[in-house]
Protein backbone atom coordinates (compact mmCIF):
# COMPACT_ATOMS: atom_id res chain seq x y z
CA UNK A 1 0.00 0.00 0.00
CA UNK A 2 1.76 3.35 -1.01
CA UNK A 3 2.51 5.63 1.91
CA UNK A 4 0.05 8.66 2.66
CA UNK A 5 2.06 11.63 0.88
CA UNK A 6 0.57 14.39 2.98
CA UNK A 7 2.25 12.44 5.98
CA UNK A 8 5.16 14.03 7.69
CA UNK A 9 7.96 11.09 7.70
CA UNK A 10 9.48 9.79 10.37
CA UNK A 11 12.79 10.72 11.49
CA UNK A 12 15.59 8.13 11.53
CA UNK A 13 16.99 9.17 14.74
CA UNK A 14 13.42 8.74 16.26
CA UNK A 15 13.05 4.99 15.34
CA UNK A 16 16.89 4.03 16.34
CA UNK A 17 16.19 5.32 19.77
CA UNK A 18 13.52 2.39 19.98
CA UNK A 19 15.25 -0.47 21.63
CA UNK A 20 14.02 -4.89 21.33
CA UNK A 21 10.72 -5.16 20.65
CA UNK A 22 9.42 -1.97 20.83
CA UNK A 23 11.64 -1.20 17.84
CA UNK A 24 10.74 -4.22 15.58
CA UNK A 25 6.74 -3.16 16.18
CA UNK A 26 7.16 0.50 15.75
CA UNK A 27 9.62 -0.36 12.42
CA UNK A 28 6.86 -2.32 11.22
CA UNK A 29 3.88 -0.06 11.83
CA UNK A 30 6.04 2.92 10.42
CA UNK A 31 7.38 0.95 7.55
CA UNK A 32 5.11 -1.69 6.65
CA UNK A 33 1.79 -0.10 8.07
CA UNK A 34 0.96 -3.20 9.80
CA UNK A 35 1.70 -5.04 13.17
CA UNK A 36 4.29 -7.74 12.87
CA UNK A 37 3.35 -11.36 13.47
CA UNK A 38 5.05 -13.47 16.76
CA UNK A 39 7.52 -15.30 14.40
CA UNK A 40 8.64 -12.08 13.02
CA UNK A 41 9.20 -10.61 16.25
CA UNK A 42 11.34 -13.50 17.46
CA UNK A 43 12.91 -13.37 13.59
CA UNK A 44 14.28 -9.96 14.23
CA UNK A 45 15.03 -10.56 17.91
CA UNK A 46 17.03 -13.09 17.60
CA UNK A 47 19.63 -11.11 14.47
CA UNK A 48 19.16 -8.21 16.97
CA UNK A 49 20.28 -9.70 20.35
CA UNK A 50 22.79 -11.88 18.60
CA UNK A 51 24.62 -8.65 17.33
CA UNK A 52 23.98 -10.29 13.34
CA UNK A 53 22.67 -7.30 12.52
CA UNK A 54 22.49 -3.66 13.64
CA UNK A 55 19.34 -1.53 14.19
CA UNK A 56 20.11 0.19 11.11
CA UNK A 57 20.68 -3.23 9.11
CA UNK A 58 17.31 -4.31 10.14
CA UNK A 59 15.32 -0.95 8.86
CA UNK A 60 17.21 -1.17 5.73
CA UNK A 61 16.28 -5.27 5.23
CA UNK A 62 12.66 -4.27 6.37
CA UNK A 63 12.73 -0.98 4.37
CA UNK A 64 14.14 -2.73 0.59
CA UNK A 65 11.78 -6.06 1.30
CA UNK A 66 9.64 -6.26 -1.28
CA UNK A 67 6.52 -5.50 1.10
CA UNK A 68 8.74 -2.28 2.32
CA UNK A 69 9.36 -1.53 -1.67
CA UNK A 70 5.15 -1.62 -2.23
CA UNK A 71 4.27 0.84 1.28
CA UNK A 72 7.56 3.09 -0.26
CA UNK A 73 7.70 5.07 3.55
CA UNK A 74 10.57 7.25 2.55
CA UNK A 75 12.70 8.22 5.57
CA UNK A 76 15.41 10.77 5.33
CA UNK A 77 18.80 9.69 5.76
CA UNK A 78 17.93 5.89 5.30
CA UNK A 79 18.80 5.79 1.82
CA UNK A 80 22.32 7.37 2.34
CA UNK A 81 22.62 4.55 5.13
CA UNK A 82 21.71 2.40 2.68
CA UNK A 83 24.43 3.59 -0.04
CA UNK A 84 26.93 3.61 2.67
CA UNK A 85 26.69 -0.32 3.61
CA UNK A 86 26.82 -1.10 -0.43
CA UNK A 87 29.87 0.61 -0.46
CA UNK A 88 31.34 -0.96 2.22
CA UNK A 89 30.78 -4.26 0.62
CA UNK A 90 32.74 -3.13 -2.03
CA UNK A 91 36.38 -4.84 -1.83
CA UNK A 92 39.65 -2.04 -0.69
CA UNK A 93 36.77 1.03 -1.10
CA UNK A 94 34.48 -0.66 1.45
CA UNK A 95 37.18 -1.40 4.00
CA UNK A 96 38.28 1.58 3.96
CA UNK A 97 34.93 3.28 4.07
CA UNK A 98 34.34 1.24 7.14
CA UNK A 99 37.07 2.18 8.56
CA UNK A 100 36.64 5.77 8.19
CA UNK A 101 32.84 5.40 9.38
CA UNK A 102 34.06 4.03 12.33
CA UNK A 103 36.48 6.39 13.02
CA UNK A 104 33.80 9.28 12.77
CA UNK A 105 31.68 7.23 14.93
CA UNK A 106 34.00 7.40 17.84
CA UNK A 107 32.96 10.17 19.48
CA UNK A 108 29.29 9.66 19.43
CA UNK A 109 30.12 6.27 20.96
CA UNK A 110 32.31 7.87 23.31
CA UNK A 111 28.88 10.18 24.37
CA UNK A 112 27.04 6.61 24.39
CA UNK A 113 29.39 5.30 26.82
CA UNK A 114 29.32 8.16 29.00
CA UNK A 115 25.40 8.58 29.24
CA UNK A 116 24.96 4.78 30.09
CA UNK A 117 27.45 5.85 32.96
CA UNK A 118 25.93 8.63 34.23
CA UNK A 119 22.61 6.69 34.29
CA UNK A 120 23.81 3.66 35.24
CA UNK A 121 25.97 5.94 38.29
CA UNK A 122 21.95 7.99 38.69
CA UNK A 123 20.12 4.55 38.84
CA UNK A 124 22.51 2.94 41.73
CA UNK A 125 22.43 6.17 43.76
CA UNK A 126 18.58 6.93 43.92
CA UNK A 127 18.02 2.65 44.34
CA UNK A 128 20.58 2.99 46.96
CA UNK A 129 18.97 6.09 48.85
CA UNK A 130 15.35 3.91 48.41
CA UNK A 131 17.01 0.86 49.71
CA UNK A 132 18.22 2.66 52.79
CA UNK A 133 15.16 4.19 53.19
CA UNK A 134 13.11 1.37 53.14
CA UNK A 135 15.30 -0.85 55.89
CA UNK A 136 15.27 2.45 58.07
CA UNK A 137 11.17 1.97 57.85
CA UNK A 138 11.33 -1.51 58.41
CA UNK A 139 13.25 -1.58 61.67
CA UNK A 140 11.41 1.25 62.83
CA UNK A 141 7.75 -0.50 62.49
CA UNK A 142 9.42 -3.59 63.59
CA UNK A 143 10.75 -1.80 66.72
CA UNK A 144 6.72 -0.38 66.93
CA UNK A 145 5.54 -3.70 66.20
CA UNK A 146 7.76 -4.84 69.78
CA UNK A 147 6.49 -2.35 71.64
CA UNK A 148 3.21 -2.94 70.88
CA UNK A 149 3.69 -6.55 72.10
CA UNK A 150 5.18 -5.71 75.18
CA UNK A 151 2.19 -3.16 75.79
CA UNK A 152 -0.45 -6.03 74.90
CA UNK A 153 0.84 -7.88 78.21
CA UNK A 154 -0.13 -5.25 80.34
CA UNK A 155 -3.84 -5.40 81.24
CA UNK A 156 -4.58 -1.90 82.57
CA UNK A 157 -3.73 -0.18 79.48
CA UNK A 158 -6.67 1.03 78.13
CA UNK A 159 -9.02 -0.72 74.95
CA UNK A 160 -8.36 2.14 73.12
CA UNK A 161 -4.26 2.33 73.59
CA UNK A 162 -4.45 -1.23 72.00
CA UNK A 163 -6.57 -0.40 69.26
CA UNK A 164 -4.01 2.09 68.55
CA UNK A 165 -1.46 -0.37 68.17
CA UNK A 166 -2.97 -2.38 66.32
CA UNK A 167 -3.81 0.09 63.63
CA UNK A 168 0.06 1.09 63.28
CA UNK A 169 0.59 -2.97 63.25
CA UNK A 170 -1.36 -2.12 60.11
CA UNK A 171 0.27 0.61 58.99
CA UNK A 172 3.87 -1.23 59.29
CA UNK A 173 2.75 -4.36 57.65
CA UNK A 174 1.59 -1.40 54.64
CA UNK A 175 5.00 -0.32 54.80
CA UNK A 176 6.53 -3.86 54.44
CA UNK A 177 4.32 -4.27 51.17
CA UNK A 178 5.80 -0.98 49.99
CA UNK A 179 9.28 -2.64 50.64
CA UNK A 180 8.60 -5.54 49.01
CA UNK A 181 7.29 -3.34 45.86
CA UNK A 182 11.04 -1.29 46.30
CA UNK A 183 13.21 -4.35 46.68
CA UNK A 184 11.00 -5.80 43.05
CA UNK A 185 11.92 -2.01 41.28
CA UNK A 186 15.51 -2.68 42.37
CA UNK A 187 15.99 -6.03 41.11
CA UNK A 188 14.58 -4.78 38.05
CA UNK A 189 16.96 -1.47 38.14
CA UNK A 190 20.04 -4.15 38.45
CA UNK A 191 18.42 -6.34 35.40
CA UNK A 192 18.92 -2.89 33.12
CA UNK A 193 22.54 -2.61 34.79
CA UNK A 194 23.25 -6.11 33.89
CA UNK A 195 22.26 -5.21 30.02
CA UNK A 196 23.79 -1.79 30.42
CA UNK A 197 27.46 -3.54 31.69
CA UNK A 198 26.23 -6.34 28.47
CA UNK A 199 26.20 -2.59 25.93
CA UNK A 200 29.95 -1.74 27.68
CA UNK A 201 31.11 -4.88 26.86
CA UNK A 202 30.16 -4.84 23.24
CA UNK A 203 31.46 -1.28 23.06
CA UNK A 204 34.88 -2.40 24.06
CA UNK A 205 35.35 -5.39 21.64
CA UNK A 206 33.96 -2.52 19.07
CA UNK A 207 36.76 -0.75 20.62
CA UNK A 208 39.66 -3.43 19.89
CA UNK A 209 37.87 -3.73 16.61
CA UNK A 210 38.73 -0.32 16.13
CA UNK A 211 42.18 -0.45 17.01
CA UNK A 212 42.80 -3.38 15.00
CA UNK A 213 41.52 -2.07 11.90
CA UNK A 214 43.85 1.36 12.37
CA UNK A 215 46.36 -1.74 12.57
CA UNK A 216 45.67 -3.13 9.03
CA UNK A 217 45.60 0.28 7.52
CA UNK A 218 48.78 1.31 8.91
CA UNK A 219 50.18 -2.14 7.33
CA UNK A 220 48.72 -1.78 4.38
CA UNK A 221 49.99 1.66 4.09
CA UNK A 222 53.41 0.55 4.71
CA UNK A 223 53.37 -1.53 2.16
CA UNK A 224 51.85 0.87 -0.37
CA UNK A 225 54.71 3.25 0.59
CA UNK A 226 57.38 0.24 -0.10
CA UNK A 227 55.70 -0.02 -3.52
CA UNK A 228 56.01 3.13 -4.25
CA UNK A 229 52.23 4.20 -4.16
CA UNK A 230 52.14 6.54 -1.21
CA UNK A 231 54.60 9.20 -0.99
CA UNK A 232 57.10 8.81 1.86
CA UNK A 233 56.82 9.29 4.77
CA UNK A 234 58.35 13.04 5.44
CA UNK A 235 59.15 11.87 9.21
CA UNK A 236 61.61 9.23 7.78
CA UNK A 237 64.96 10.11 8.02
CA UNK A 238 66.30 11.30 5.14
CA UNK A 239 63.05 10.86 2.81
CA UNK A 240 62.02 14.13 2.56
CA UNK A 241 65.73 15.32 1.98
CA UNK A 242 66.68 12.71 -0.76
CA UNK A 243 63.52 13.96 -2.91
CA UNK A 244 64.42 17.53 -2.29
CA UNK A 245 67.81 17.24 -3.76
CA UNK A 246 66.47 15.31 -6.57
CA UNK A 247 63.65 17.62 -7.61
CA UNK A 248 66.22 20.72 -7.06
CA UNK A 249 68.46 18.69 -9.86
CA UNK A 250 65.49 18.41 -11.85
CA UNK A 251 64.91 21.98 -12.02
CA UNK A 252 68.43 23.07 -12.40
CA UNK A 253 68.17 20.68 -15.85
CA UNK A 254 64.43 21.60 -17.31
CA UNK A 255 63.32 24.97 -15.52
CA UNK A 256 66.14 26.56 -17.53
CA UNK A 257 68.85 29.15 -16.45
CA UNK A 258 68.21 31.36 -13.93
CA UNK A 259 69.12 34.57 -16.31
CA UNK A 260 66.37 33.34 -18.89
CA UNK A 261 64.09 32.94 -16.74
CA UNK A 262 64.63 36.22 -14.60
CA UNK A 263 63.96 37.44 -18.32
CA UNK A 264 60.35 35.95 -18.82
CA UNK A 265 59.63 37.41 -15.67
CA UNK A 266 60.58 40.88 -16.01
CA UNK A 267 57.05 40.93 -18.01
CA UNK A 268 55.19 41.39 -14.68
CA UNK A 269 57.13 44.69 -13.54
CA UNK A 270 55.43 47.01 -14.99
CA UNK A 271 52.24 46.14 -13.56
CA UNK A 272 53.72 45.34 -10.12
CA UNK A 273 55.55 48.81 -10.10
CA UNK A 274 51.64 50.26 -11.26
CA UNK A 275 50.17 48.32 -7.94
CA UNK A 276 53.21 49.42 -5.84
CA UNK A 277 52.71 52.68 -6.29
CA UNK A 278 49.01 52.91 -5.13
CA UNK A 279 49.58 51.24 -1.83
CA UNK A 280 50.87 53.11 1.21
CA UNK A 281 53.86 52.54 2.51
CA UNK A 282 54.01 49.45 4.49
CA UNK A 283 53.95 46.13 5.13
CA UNK A 284 50.34 45.93 2.66
CA UNK A 285 53.25 47.16 -0.16
CA UNK A 286 54.80 43.78 -0.11
CA UNK A 287 54.42 41.03 -2.41
CA UNK A 288 54.12 37.66 -1.57
CA UNK A 289 55.49 34.82 -4.24
CA UNK A 290 54.07 31.62 -3.24
CA UNK A 291 56.62 28.30 -4.55
CA UNK A 292 59.05 30.59 -4.89
CA UNK A 293 61.88 27.87 -5.59
CA UNK A 294 65.13 29.23 -6.78
CA UNK A 295 64.32 32.83 -5.72
CA UNK A 296 64.56 34.26 -9.49
CA UNK A 297 61.34 36.51 -8.89
CA UNK A 298 62.35 37.42 -5.69
CA UNK A 299 65.98 38.86 -7.06
CA UNK A 300 64.26 40.63 -9.42
CA UNK A 301 61.72 42.36 -7.34
CA UNK A 302 64.61 43.75 -4.69
CA UNK A 303 66.52 44.75 -7.72
CA UNK A 304 63.81 46.95 -8.99
CA UNK A 305 62.95 48.20 -5.51
CA UNK A 306 59.89 45.86 -4.95
CA UNK A 307 59.25 44.56 -1.19
CA UNK A 308 58.36 40.77 -1.12
CA UNK A 309 58.81 37.36 0.10
CA UNK A 310 58.89 33.94 -0.74
CA UNK A 311 57.09 30.59 0.35
CA UNK A 312 58.12 27.56 -0.58
CA UNK A 313 57.72 23.67 1.19
CA UNK A 314 61.60 22.92 0.39
CA UNK A 315 63.89 23.00 2.70
CA UNK A 316 66.36 23.35 0.32
CA UNK A 317 64.83 25.77 -1.88
CA UNK A 318 64.17 28.48 1.25
CA UNK A 319 67.80 27.54 1.98
CA UNK A 320 69.39 28.75 -1.46
CA UNK A 321 66.82 31.90 -1.53
CA UNK A 322 68.68 33.12 1.53
CA UNK A 323 71.76 32.68 0.58
CA UNK A 324 70.98 35.23 -2.28
CA UNK A 325 70.05 37.46 0.19
CA UNK A 326 66.24 37.36 -0.53
CA UNK A 327 63.41 36.92 2.78
CA UNK A 328 62.07 33.53 1.91
CA UNK A 329 59.85 30.89 4.55
CA UNK A 330 59.68 26.90 4.55
CA UNK A 331 55.93 26.83 4.21
CA UNK A 332 53.25 25.81 2.64
CA UNK A 333 51.43 28.43 0.62
CA UNK A 334 47.54 27.67 1.85
CA UNK A 335 48.65 26.97 5.37
CA UNK A 336 50.63 30.94 4.95
CA UNK A 337 47.65 32.53 3.49
CA UNK A 338 45.53 31.39 5.74
CA UNK A 339 47.67 32.69 8.76
CA UNK A 340 47.75 36.49 7.57
CA UNK A 341 45.13 39.21 7.79
CA UNK A 342 42.70 40.52 5.39
CA UNK A 343 43.84 43.17 3.15
CA UNK A 344 47.32 42.59 4.11
CA UNK A 345 49.53 42.60 1.37
CA UNK A 346 50.22 44.54 -2.25
CA UNK A 347 50.56 41.22 -4.40
CA UNK A 348 49.97 37.67 -4.39
CA UNK A 349 52.43 35.84 -7.51
CA UNK A 350 52.50 31.83 -7.95
CA UNK A 351 55.15 31.38 -11.14
CA UNK A 352 54.32 27.70 -11.93
CA UNK A 353 52.78 26.62 -9.06
CA UNK A 354 48.51 25.77 -9.07
CA UNK A 355 49.01 23.34 -11.39
CA UNK A 356 50.80 21.18 -8.63
CA UNK A 357 47.44 21.09 -6.86
CA UNK A 358 44.60 19.30 -6.25
CA UNK A 359 41.67 21.53 -8.00
CA UNK A 360 39.77 22.11 -4.91
CA UNK A 361 43.21 23.44 -3.28
CA UNK A 362 43.50 25.63 -5.89
CA UNK A 363 40.12 27.06 -5.31
CA UNK A 364 41.00 27.27 -1.54
CA UNK A 365 44.23 29.47 -2.68
CA UNK A 366 42.22 31.68 -5.19
CA UNK A 367 39.73 32.41 -2.55
CA UNK A 368 42.23 33.09 0.30
CA UNK A 369 44.30 35.08 -2.02
CA UNK A 370 41.59 37.55 -2.24
CA UNK A 371 40.85 37.98 0.95
CA UNK A 372 44.53 38.88 2.17
CA UNK A 373 44.63 40.93 -0.73
CA UNK A 374 44.40 45.09 -0.11
CA UNK A 375 41.70 46.72 -2.36
CA UNK A 376 43.22 46.95 -5.74
CA UNK A 377 45.92 44.13 -5.25
CA UNK A 378 47.09 42.22 -7.84
CA UNK A 379 46.90 38.29 -8.36
CA UNK A 380 49.47 36.23 -10.87
CA UNK A 381 48.95 32.94 -11.37
CA UNK A 382 51.20 31.24 -14.28
CA UNK A 383 51.02 28.04 -15.65
CA UNK A 384 51.94 25.30 -18.59
CA UNK A 385 49.38 25.91 -21.72
CA UNK A 386 47.60 22.65 -22.69
CA UNK A 387 46.40 24.15 -25.44
CA UNK A 388 49.86 24.24 -27.16
CA UNK A 389 49.26 20.38 -27.75
CA UNK A 390 53.27 19.12 -26.82
CA UNK A 391 52.93 20.85 -24.04
CA UNK A 392 49.39 19.39 -23.12
CA UNK A 393 50.64 16.23 -24.11
CA UNK A 394 53.88 16.00 -23.12
CA UNK A 395 56.28 18.87 -21.93
CA UNK A 396 53.53 19.41 -19.01
CA UNK A 397 53.97 15.63 -17.88
CA UNK A 398 57.95 16.05 -17.26
CA UNK A 399 57.72 17.20 -13.79
CA UNK A 400 56.13 14.05 -11.53
CA UNK A 401 54.62 16.55 -9.10
CA UNK A 402 52.09 17.92 -11.28
CA UNK A 403 48.90 16.88 -10.54
CA UNK A 404 47.02 18.22 -13.53
CA UNK A 405 47.08 21.14 -16.60
CA UNK A 406 44.85 24.25 -16.31
CA UNK A 407 42.64 25.34 -19.61
CA UNK A 408 43.03 29.29 -19.74
CA UNK A 409 39.03 29.90 -20.10
CA UNK A 410 37.76 27.74 -17.38
CA UNK A 411 40.43 28.75 -14.77
CA UNK A 412 39.50 32.58 -15.54
CA UNK A 413 36.24 32.14 -14.64
CA UNK A 414 37.25 29.88 -11.17
CA UNK A 415 39.03 33.13 -10.21
CA UNK A 416 35.68 35.40 -11.15
CA UNK A 417 33.66 33.71 -9.44
CA UNK A 418 35.65 33.80 -6.32
CA UNK A 419 35.54 37.36 -6.69
CA UNK A 420 38.23 38.88 -8.55
CA UNK A 421 37.91 41.54 -11.10
CA UNK A 422 39.45 42.67 -14.18
CA UNK A 423 40.59 39.32 -14.73
CA UNK A 424 42.48 38.69 -17.91
CA UNK A 425 44.88 35.67 -19.80
CA UNK A 426 48.02 36.76 -20.73
CA UNK A 427 49.47 33.52 -23.63
CA UNK A 428 53.53 34.06 -22.91
CA UNK A 429 56.55 32.23 -24.02
CA UNK A 430 55.74 30.75 -27.60
CA UNK A 431 58.36 27.69 -28.64
CA UNK A 432 58.89 29.31 -31.90
CA UNK A 433 58.47 31.93 -34.69
CA UNK A 434 56.92 31.58 -37.71
CA UNK A 435 60.36 32.59 -39.29
CA UNK A 436 61.81 29.25 -37.60
CA UNK A 437 58.52 27.00 -39.27
CA UNK A 438 59.15 28.53 -42.31
CA UNK A 439 63.11 28.18 -42.48
CA UNK A 440 63.17 24.07 -42.21
CA UNK A 441 62.31 21.75 -45.12
CA UNK A 442 61.89 18.44 -43.45
CA UNK A 443 58.03 18.16 -42.52
CA UNK A 444 58.40 16.65 -39.50
CA UNK A 445 60.51 19.46 -37.85
CA UNK A 446 57.83 21.81 -39.52
CA UNK A 447 55.13 20.28 -37.90
CA UNK A 448 57.36 20.59 -34.33
CA UNK A 449 57.90 24.29 -35.02
CA UNK A 450 54.15 25.01 -36.17
CA UNK A 451 52.45 23.50 -32.86
CA UNK A 452 55.36 25.35 -30.89
CA UNK A 453 54.15 28.86 -32.07
CA UNK A 454 51.17 29.06 -29.74
CA UNK A 455 52.37 30.01 -26.22
CA UNK A 456 53.83 27.37 -23.91
CA UNK A 457 52.39 29.57 -21.23
CA UNK A 458 49.81 31.75 -20.19
CA UNK A 459 49.47 34.31 -17.18
CA UNK A 460 45.87 35.10 -15.27
CA UNK A 461 46.31 38.91 -14.25
CA UNK A 462 43.40 39.23 -11.62
CA UNK A 463 42.69 42.36 -8.74
CA UNK A 464 40.61 42.28 -5.97
CA UNK A 465 38.15 45.06 -6.42
CA UNK A 466 39.19 48.06 -4.55
CA UNK A 467 36.51 50.44 -1.87
CA UNK A 468 35.75 53.07 -4.74
CA UNK A 469 34.85 50.61 -7.39
CA UNK A 470 32.83 48.73 -4.84
CA UNK A 471 31.27 51.85 -3.48
CA UNK A 472 30.67 53.03 -7.05
CA UNK A 473 28.45 50.18 -7.80
CA UNK A 474 25.98 51.12 -4.55
CA UNK A 475 23.05 53.24 -6.28
CA UNK A 476 23.43 56.63 -4.01
CA UNK A 477 20.18 56.52 -1.74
Amino acid sequence: MPADSTRQPPALDDLLGRHDEDFVRVAYEVLLGRTPESAEIEHWLNLLRSGTLSKIDALIAIRYSPEGRSSDVRIPGLAARRLAKSIESVPIIGFGAQWLRHLLLLPRLARRIRAIESSVTGALYRERELTAHALASLAAQLRRIDEAKAEASDVERSIAEIAGRMRRIDEAKAEASDVARSAAEIAEQMRRIDEAKADVGALAQFDARIESLVRDVTSVEDVLRRWGMVPPNPAVTGARDEFEAFYRGFEDRFRGTREAIGARLAFYLPMLRHVARANPVGSSARFIDLGCGRGELLQLLKENGLAGYGIDQSATMVSLCRSMGVEAFESDALTHLQSLAPDSCAGILAIHMIEHLPYRTALMLFAEALRVLRPGGIAVFETPNPENLIVGACNFHFDPTHVRPLPPDPTRFALESIGFERVTIERLHPGATPEQAEAVEDRIAKLYLTLMLVPQDYALIAYKPSGRERSAEVPAS
